[in-house]
């Protein structure tokens, strides 16, 4: 796999979350929603008054965990959104799998029907800083350094080999993981949890898999990491 460090169009320094969604880059910066083409970096304005801490894609919509506790579905087309259930504070992570969303809150794991909000918990104590999902299963880095593989449609789970203490930012593209630790990129292997360094250097605040490119975030600027 050839790792590049390019930078594209664009500044993001208000940026507090992004997503994939098809084969396009999302971003919240500055309040905005921007749709951003992750070759290039050319941007879109789609909607207003975002005040986003957690973005996902899953199907054609955008998934957004608001500050004031609400979660929405928006267009990944044009922008426009509404409300679905529930009251959300304290989610640590969110993403989403082949199923539907999946969250973190509590020390706990829910997955959440993507057309109403409804939750369900899943079983066991979960407290982790990031979560990413393949397939069915999601991928939990815990704040104690462990690695888990967890199906979300039954809870049941696996431990992979590693230590991960300093993880800042995860994502998945090409069918792999991709995690940043004490500023080291590593590529995973979703089944066995075998990894390898890729390259050292980085500073990503947020990692986005868009189809088969891998997206970062840092200091302000957008760059892509795979070609």
């Amino acid at each position: 796999m050839t790792t590049t460090y390019q930078r594209l169009a664009g500044s993001w320094s208000q940026t507090t979350a992004a997503a994939g969604c098809g084969d396009q880059l999302y971003a919240v910066d500055g309040t905005i929603l921007y749709r951003v083409d992750p070759k290039t970096g050319t941007h879109a304005a789609l909607t207003n008054r975002w005040q986003t801490r957690f973005l996902v894609g899953f199907g054609t919509k955008l998934y957004a965990w608001e500050t004031d506790g609400a979660l929405y579905a928006a267009s990944a087309e044009d922008g426009s959104y509404q409300r679905l259930g529930g009251t959300w504070n304290r989610v640590a992570a969110a993403t989403s799998t082949r199923d539907g969303l999946c969250v973190a809150i509590d020390q706990s794991l829910y997955s959440v029907d993507p057309k109403t909000g409804d939750r369900t918990r899943l079983p066991g104590r979960w407290d982790p800083v990031h979560l990413i999902g393949i397939g069915a299963f999601v991928f939990a880095w815990e704040k104690d350094g462990a690695l888990y593989r967890i199906d979300a449609r039954t809870g049941s789970y696996t431990p992979l080999p590693g230590n991960w203490p300093l993880t800042t930012a995860v994502a998945a593209a090409r069918d792999a993981l991709f995690a940043i630790d004490n500023g080291t990129l590593y590529q995973v292997d979703p089944r066995s949890g075998s990894y390898q360094a890729l390259g050292t250097g980085y500073r990503s605040e947020l990692l986005v898999g868009v189809g088969s490119y891998l997206c970062s975030i840092e200091d302000g600027a957008l760059y892509r990491l795979l070609d």
